[in-house]
């Protein structure tokens, strides 16, 4: 074989190689050219609402259930990172005795339409004996020989045996500039570990959450804190956030609601 034939066969594979690398490129770009990962994806565009575990206060040996829903915020349909329609939901189990329970895949399948809120999914698992804490992780497969990507809220921490808050929400969940939400938190310890400030995170930001009854110092059967506030347009996120000095005691679930829309009549020119 020539020495030119050598270089054009180089050439036409180095050509090749630029063609296949653009082509893998474009197919990952978004419309405003960004690349987004699977993992990106997930972590952006699917919000796991964790309703919660039953038992609330697991212990080892116990078998947990966990009820979750998830929802898809995407422009297109949820695919997988192949672009195959659908996707496979995984939980996967971890404490801190070092066992991380095997991944958990959930049989069907969900086809998530952009705005889609799935039904309520759960699983189910039995944990170990010794357990301190337990950490619930949900995902959705990227490659079901190496792992998966978590998605956005799908990450909380259980504290056995200690603090948690047996409920958080918002009313009323939707509603105009002027409606007052409220948001509430009961906190529970078995151990009766007063906390020194329970807070909402609304939108990341932390708010001072007043106990309902200031005379009630008995938090093993559960205190109740709220907070009342107006909020602009737009969704928006809320979780619960107990503190002991700077230590977190205590940590909700993170929920994607309420709503404020706009119902100021529309002004209409020479009415």
């Amino acid at each position: 074989m020539s020495v030119k034939n050598n270089k054009r066969q180089v050439v036409l594979r180095l050509v090749l190689a630029v063609a296949l690398m653009v082509g893998i490129a474009v197919a990952g770009l978004t419309n405003d050219g960004q690349y987004r990962s699977f993992q990106d994806i997930c972590q952006e565009d699917v919000k796991a609402e964790i309703v919660g575990i039953t038992p609330a206060q697991p212990a080892g040996g116990d078998t947990v259930t966990i009820k979750f829903r998830l929802t898809y915020v995407g422009d297109d349909q949820l695919r997988d990172c192949d672009g195959n329609a659908g996707s496979q939901v995984v939980v996967q189990w971890s404490t801190d005795t070092g066992y991380i329970g095997m991944p958990h895949y959930l049989p069907s399948v969900l086809h998530l339409q952009p705005g889609e809120t799935s039904a309520l999914l759960s699983d189910s698992v039995t944990l170990p004996q010794t357990l301190n804490y337990l950490e619930v992780e949900i995902g959705l497969p990227e490659d079901t020989m190496q792992g998966y990507a978590v998605v956005g809220g799908g990450v909380v921490r259980y504290n056995v045996g200690g603090e948690r808050f047996a409920d958080c929400q918002a009313t009323p969940q939707s509603g105009n500039l002027s409606t007052e939400f409220c948001f509430r938190a009961q906190y529970i310890s078995t151990r009766n570990t007063a906390p020194t400030a329970v807070k909402v995170a609304i939108d990341g930001q932390l708010y001072q959450m007043q106990k309902e009854n200031a005379n009630d110092t008995d938090y093993t059967d559960g205190c109740w804190y709220q907070y009342t506030s107006t909020l602009p347009l737009g969704q928006h996120s809320f979780k619960c956030v107990a503190f002991g000095n700077n230590k977190v005691l205590a940590e909700s679930a993170l929920k994607y609601y309420p709503t404020v829309k706009d119902t100021t009549p529309p002004v209409v020119v020479g009415g």
